[in-house]
């Protein structure tokens, strides 16, 4: 059983309480103490002070408990079919969603004192909201403004650098990493991954850490085809023979010097002939150069191809420079003082860029779950807006489940079911299950989508309503009418698809059931983040407008196709 209180009944109770006893007022003034009361519809104020209290108290007192009594009889409701309803005040504590500092998630509804819907717990959280409903504005930003976690930020449209860079600079370390930009090695940090800073130290360890960066550069795989699969498995090798050589020689390398060295003659082949010959490697580096020099040369320029097609966009003059060294590792995340990195790279430039973004998420994601020795170390949140753009990194999605223990969450966001479905799965619906399942809070904004809305609505679960059925038989002036009870969803799909602009549901894991109904925490409509909005050192970057609306068009048309 659950009390399930219907506003409106019970407002119509109260009222017709206070009707009556008005008017048994009227009638007691005027049959006990003066009959020209029956002539006066204000005799109750009239006689007040003059007539017994009684008169006024027992008739307010008598139809009020009556009024009280019905309101608790008929609210009290069977929960064969679900007891979904608003979590309170008490149950967000025992969430322990009232933290003084962490991730914001919402704003409590409160008319006086409203306060932050707030974790401070390594769990990540899943935001699906569609375009202009202000995902950015009321989520991302306040959390960017407000939470003192080192970060990795995904900043397609550069809004977020040059809105919050400039309090994370005071928190600590921020820099900006946008190579396509070309703003120069001081403004951009440079990327590596083949830096002697982010190689192990032994060779059997470097071997692993550079074959596990490759599964995004060169992928494999089921959703592969065949042919691409072949060859990419064929690049991977050519690509481990010049890395591993290099690595070897000079303690590391780099993409563009990879690129590089594989290129400096026309013939591959016939240059790893050479090195097996004249240089001391490694068995491993040598089983790679056999196996390469044993295909037929059909075969190895079809390899080559894959191989300098992926590397060729880090060896064009202006963006080579970026990814020469590295101007952080997945250590300084973890220093006591925050690190904040925005990743900078606008819609235009998405797809040449792609495999060198996932390869720093993959990097980044993978050392500090590894690094045992770190965890108890500062905490650190991927704020990953526009996720999907990113293409697939299979590793980044399932990392929640074993963030928690990490020290680490993420902030997964995206404005539709489409844009998982084209990147994941086949199903939509599937691809969001995961990433519900996987992260203990879900943000639900008003929805555009049908199916999204509608899973949505099955994730929190019903609650159990009357339900009254009444017929009756043609030229009979009453019938029949039967109450039974029935599941209905709390939060139904059309509550989802109307939702006001100002207002959010947290879902929790393990608490489905007791959905959080906020307000959007907007960071214009707080004075205290108002006041922080600004880009480092005032230094704001600037991106083409009209280049970065046709990519986002034209993205967005490719998901209704």
């Amino acid at each position: 059983m659950s009390f399930k209180v219907n506003p409106v009944t019970s407002t119509l109770k109260i009222s017709l309480s206070l009707v009556l006893s008005y008017t048994t007022t009227i009638i007691l003034i005027g049959l006990f103490y003066d009959t020209a009361a029956f002539q006066n519809l204000k005799s109750p104020f009239h006689y007040f002070g003059d007539a017994p209290y009684s008169f006024y108290l027992y008739p307010f007192g008598l139809y009020m408990l009556l009024a009280l009594v019905g309101i608790v009889v008929f609210s009290y409701v069977s929960d064969d079919y679900g007891d979904a309803r608003e979590a309170t005040a008490s149950e967000i504590e025992e969430m322990g969603l009232f933290a003084e500092e962490g991730l914001i998630l919402g704003k409590t509804r409160d008319f006086f004192f409203p306060r932050f819907v707030r974790t401070d717990q390594p769990l990540s959280t899943f935001l699906i909201a569609p375009p202009g409903t202000g995902k950015t504005a009321a989520i991302i930003t306040p959390n960017l403004l407000s939470c003192f976690n080192s970060m990795v930020i995904n900043d397609p449209k550069l809004e977020l650098w040059n809105t919050t860079s400039a309090q994370r600079g005071r928190m600590g370390s921020v820099g900006l990493f946008a190579p396509t930009l070309d703003l120069g090695k001081e403004k951009s940090l440079c990327f590596n991954p083949f830096s002697a800073d982010c190689l192990p130290n032994d060779f059997s360890s470097q071997i692993d850490f550079i074959d596990r960066l490759l599964t995004i550069i060169y992928p494999t795989g089921d959703d592969i085809d065949n042919t691409t699969n072949y060859f990419n498995t064929n690049a991977k090798n050519l690509f481990m023979f010049w890395a591993l050589r290099r690595v070897v020689m000079d303690g590391e390398t780099s993409l563009p010097r990879i690129y590089q060295d594989a290129t400096e003659t026309s013939d591959q082949q016939a240059a790893i002939a050479s090195i097996m010959e004249n240089q001391a490697l490694p068995t491993y580096i040598r089983q790679k150069g056999n196996s390469l020099l044993d295909m037929d040369t059909r075969e190895f320029k079809s390899t080559a191809t894959s191989f300098i097609n992926m590397l060729e966009p880090f060896n064009r003059p202006s963006i080579r420079k970026y990814f020469e060294a590295c101007d952080f590792s997945y250590k300084d995340f973890r220093q006591a003082k925050t690190f904040s990195i925005y990743l900078g790279v606008p819609p235009r430039d998405e797809k040449r860029m792609r495999p060198i973004i996932k390869l720093m998420m993959q990097y980044l994601t993978l050392e500090l779950l590894s690094d045992v020795k770190l965890y108890s170390k500062k905490q650190v949140t991927f704020i990953l807006d526009e996720f999907a753009r990113l293409g697939k990194v299979q590793e980044l999605i399932e990392s929640p489940e074993l963030s928690r223990g990490c020290n680490m969450n993420f902030l997964f966001a995206c404005q539709s079911v489409n844009q998982i479905k084209k990147i994941y799965n086949s199903n939509g619906g599937d691809a969001m299950q995961g990433l519900i399942d996987v992260c203990d809070y879900t943000i639900i904004y008003t929805q555009n989508d049908k199916v999204a809305a509608e899973y949505l609505s099955g994730t929190i679960g019903k609650t159990t309503r009357k339900k009254q059925q009444s017929s009756k038989k043609f030229g009979e002036i009453t019938g029949n009418s039967t109450v039974s009870l029935e599941g209905y969803p709390f939060v139904t799909e059309q509550d989802l698809l109307n939702m006001g602009k100002d207002d959010l549901i947290v879902a929790v894991k393990g608490f489905k059931k007791r959905p959080i109904m906020c307000k959007k925490p907007w960071h214009w409509k707080e004075p205290k983040f108002r006041k922080l909005i600004g880009a480092y050192n005032n230094w704001s970057v600037g991106v083409d407008d009209d280049l970065m609306e046709e990519a986002i068009e034209l993205e967005s048309e490719q998901q209704a196709a």
